[in-house]
């Protein structure tokens, strides 16, 4: 063979396997472009789960949900899931405060007796029966702002106000909230009281709930002292039902 055709024969075989070399690369390229537009389905996926979650907890931690669910009513006022937080919660520090006042230092034992433990979830410890203590607390809950509500009203009807002294006790709380949200690290009071009550928690809101409070407490205290009793009309009542009032 010639030289010229040697040459023309390396050539030819240099194009073919340049052609296969470029024929291996096309057909690994569309693989990786398979395997490309797979991952990105996936991944795109997994973002859209991923923003759905991120999404709800971000909503559920706005409070929106809350602040339009109603958990209860008590006549004509309509509590959402934060506004019945501030009874419940309170209700059980209440209830703890009785406690204390009974037990003393002993107080978390006889809770633990009671089968209580306050550091986990209520609505996992028996209280009686079929109840946990959530129930137990929800129904407090429910009880203190039935009546809250109802002497509240009664007040509003009666024309009865809060005295300067006490507006002053309540701006004083509601400006400690202030102290108290930097302890515990709270960016603002709004933080710290949704951290304390529940997600959607207001300065605002809670204010209104401490006036409501406050002005039944205070309403309640003064009808109670304009009842007069004679001795003789207590002796009576007492002559009828005597384990009732001795």
């Amino acid at each position: 063979m010639s030289a010229s055709k040697k040459k023309k024969l390396r050539k030819e075989q240099s194009i073919g396997q340049m052609t296969e070399k470029q024929l291996q690369q096309e057909k690994e390229s569309k693989k990786l472009k398979a395997y490309t537009i797979s991952f990105i389905a996936i991944m795109a996926l997994v973002v859209c789960v991923a923003v759905g979650v991120l999404g709800a907890r971000a909503i559920h931690q706005s409070g929106i949900i809350q602040k339009r669910t109603q958990a209860a009513q008590v006549g004509e006022h309509k509590l959402n899931s934060v506004e019945f937080s501030y009874f419940f919660q309170d209700a059980i520090q209440d209830e703890y405060n009785e406690w204390y006042e009974i037990y003393g230092s002993s107080t978390d034992y006889y809770l633990s007796i009671m089968g209580l433990n306050l550091d986990k979830p209520l609505d996992k410890q028996m209280y009686y029966g079929d109840q946990t203590w959530a129930d137990y607390f929800i129904t407090s809950a429910a009880n203190s702002a039935q009546k809250t509500y109802a002497i509240y009203d009664a007040a509003v009807k009666a024309g009865h106000t809060l005295s300067e002294d006490e507006k002053d006790n309540i701006e004083t709380a509601i400006y400690n909230l202030t102290f108290w949200a930097n302890i515990y690290g709270y960016k603002n009071v709004d933080k710290y009281l949704c951290g304390m009550y529940s997600y959607g928690a207001t300065e605002e809101s809670y204010r209104a709930y401490v006036e409501s409070r406050i002005l039944a407490q205070v309403y309640y205290a003064y009808h109670a002292s304009t009842f007069t009793f004679e001795d003789a009309e207590l002796r009576a009542l007492e002559a009828e039902d005597y384990n009732a009032y001795t």
